[in-house]
């Protein structure tokens, strides 16, 4: 029982310590190449991205995106983002440059182009992903996570004792001392 529960321990352990790596190392990759991470929340973009993906986006200049990129703007009124494909790209005064944009589920483009100097260039999709992220976020994900990291904190600190005993030498106490009377090795006493 207690080889099956070190298995466990081990295993749980050390994807927590993979996971964990991993995260710090994608946090700093994503911060030194302007990475974002976006919940998909529409499913205006399906099959290509479905809704409750996490997607991934890279900040480029607008000047260089291309017909059929799909990218992630803001949207002309200011409420949030939208993530759609290229359909028309035209340069612009001073690096502006104006996209039209249209859902891959959509059956015309959207009504309004986008003037913009940047844009989040697609990188990467993971499906269903969007929705993990956004329940941690949440009262309840928090709560979860701390529950988590408390669990894997009581794994790698209390390890049951197996109830074998220890094998080896035993250590002599440091205030130990040999009897050394009548030892041919000791030096004579007065008596």
């Amino acid at each position: 029982m207690i080889s099956a529960y070190r298995l466990i321990r081990s295993v749980l352990l050390t994807v927590a310590a993979v996971i964990g790596v991993a995260s710090i190392l994608l946090i700093g990759a994503g911060a030194l190449m302007r990475v974002s991470p976006l919940i998909v929340i529409s499913g205006s973009m399906e099959p290509t991205i479905p809704t409750g993906s996490l997607l991934l986006s890279a900040e480029r200049p607008a000047s260089e995106v291309k017909v059929g990129d799909i990218v992630t703007v803001a949207r002309p009124n200011g409420d949030g983002t939208v993530t759609h494909r290229v359909i028309s790209v035209t340069p612009g005064p001073e690096e502006a440059t104006t996209l039209a944009l249209q859902g891959d589920a959509n059956a015309s483009a959207d009504p309004e182009p986008i003037v913009t100097k940047s844009v989040g260039q697609h990188i990467l999709t993971v499906p269903a992903f969007g929705y993990v992220a956004a329940f941690f976020q949440t009262v309840r994900g928090l709560i979860v996570a701390a529950l988590l990291a408390l669990a894997l904190l009581a794994l790698y600190f209390f390890e049951p004792k197996s109830g074998k005993p220890q094998h080896g030498r035993r250590r002599r106490p440091k205030n130990h001392r040999a009897d050394t009377a009548g030892s041919a090795d000791a030096p004579p006493t007065n008596s």
